[in-house]
């Protein structure tokens, strides 16, 4: 153990191991670069530049077909997603790209994508400084710039990156006492894509102060986020309930793509996707347990319940794992304080198992859903590693630095 943890050090001072990652950040720069031209007319981004004449020109934005609006704007139809899902709030704000032509409101929103990971990436360096070197900033960018989350969410245009650049902004307000900021940071996020509403009660519940005052914070999100509702449209929020939901809920049940408890359990037929479901909500809930019985560690407790968020979720796409770089740096920093050969190992297949996200199949695995679920959710399966690393995490004492 000791000869092998010896070997490992001398690796990581190699100045070729720098070298290596910087090859890396630079080939994966320019595989996303290449991409990024063939995608301007495609997939999400398609959905997002005709948001406005689906708000304002159909009764129904979520049962009104795509195809005739591609084709009037050039864009190209998906056949596999007739119809939009993406909740009204997100629609009022692509509405305005629709004043631009396609391939400048394409440059627009790629530029805010790439906003957004930068504020992810600097914001992550402030929060672990200290304990992230420079040297170990510079490997999370690399990983971060490689991994297949990242190539997925410029791919499909995705929103996801500047989610978590809303959470962590949020995070990093509350880690500097600016609560009502960062509540008002997470209902945005929530607005937005729902999912990260989860977040919101454990915002409101550690932003300090006496219990009034608490409670004045939870009334004043959700009464912001009913106003929020209200100018989008009552109406639209009940077709998307009634419309959307269902074909995500689909997506989840036939998708091998999607890696929440939800859609892994729904692959073993009958009431299992049901099962899932309470699943994902108990992971939840067990995540707050944690939290509320732990020593007030925030960071981990943060970390925990972004992992949870995503596990329980409904939907959740590779790209959705770019909320997941500010936890897993969390965890390289606090593994390599430990200086543990297994964590070291165990940390390194969570990141190929957070990476492996295409799909393996056969004929006789495509017979057998259930065997063909096992051996394709590896992601799920990094993600329940992750979790559990933060639950430990939690049942030790707070570490000065924790905070």
């Amino acid at each position: 153990m000791t000869r092998a943890m010896d070997w490992l050090r001398r690796v990581g001072h190699s100045r070729w191991l720098d070298v290596g990652a910087a090859l890396v950040a630079v080939f994966s720069c320019v595989c996303i670069a290449l991409l990024l031209p063939g995608r301007a007319r495609h997939y999400d981004f398609a959905h997002y530049y005709v948001a406005r004449q689906l708000l304002f020109g159909s009764p129904n934005p979520y049962t009104a077909s795509l195809a005739r609006l591609y084709a009037q704007h050039g864009l190209v139809s998906d056949e596999s997603v007739p119809h939009l899902t993406e909740p009204p709030t997100m629609l009022w704000l692509f509405a305005p790209l629709e004043s631009l032509p396609p391939g400048a409101a394409f440059g627009l929103w790629v530029c805010l994508e790439i906003a957004s990971l930068a504020m992810v990436l600097w914001l992550t360096r402030r929060l672990l400084e200290g304990r992230l070197s420079a040297r170990g900033w510079r490997f999370v960018c690399a990983g971060t710039l490689a991994s297949e989350a990242l190539y997925y969410h410029f791919y499909f245009s995705q929103i996801q990156l500047l989610l978590a650049a809303l959470l962590l902004a949020a995070y990093a307000c509350q880690h500097r006492g600016k609560h009502w900021t960062a509540c008002l940071a997470v209902t945005v996020a929530g607005l937005l894509k729902l999912f990260p509403f989860v977040l919101l009660p454990w915002f409101v519940w550690r932003s300090g102060g006496s219990r009034k005052a608490r409670v004045g914070k939870a009334i004043t999100v959700i009464m912001v986020a009913v106003v929020c509702f209200w100018l989008t449209g009552w109406s639209r929020w009940v077709d998307f309930s009634r419309d959307a939901m269902p074909i995500i809920a689909d997506a989840a049940k036939r998708s091998l793509g999607q890696f929440s408890i939800v859609s892994f359990a729904a692959k073993f037929g009958g009431r299992m996707q049901t099962i899932g479901s309470l699943a994902g909500l108990a992971l939840v809930a067990a995540s707050y347990w944690r939290c509320a019985s732990s020593g007030g560690d925030r960071e981990a407790e943060f970390c925990l319940l972004t992992v949870a968020m995503l596990m329980g979720g409904m939907a959740v796409w590779p790209h959705y794992f770019v909320l997941l770089i500010f936890p897993m740096a969390v965890a390289a920093a606090r593994i390599r304080a430990r200086q543990s050969l297994l964590w070291i190992v165990l940390y390194a297949l969570l990141v190929l198992c957070l990476n492996d996200v295409e799909t393996h199949t056969t004929a006789f695995l495509h017979g057998h859903p259930g065997l063909e679920a096992l051996v394709n959710y590896w992601p799920l399966y990094g993600m329940l590693g992750l979790w559990c690393w933060f639950m430990m995490t939690l049942r030790e004492p707070m570490r000065p630095h924790a905070e």
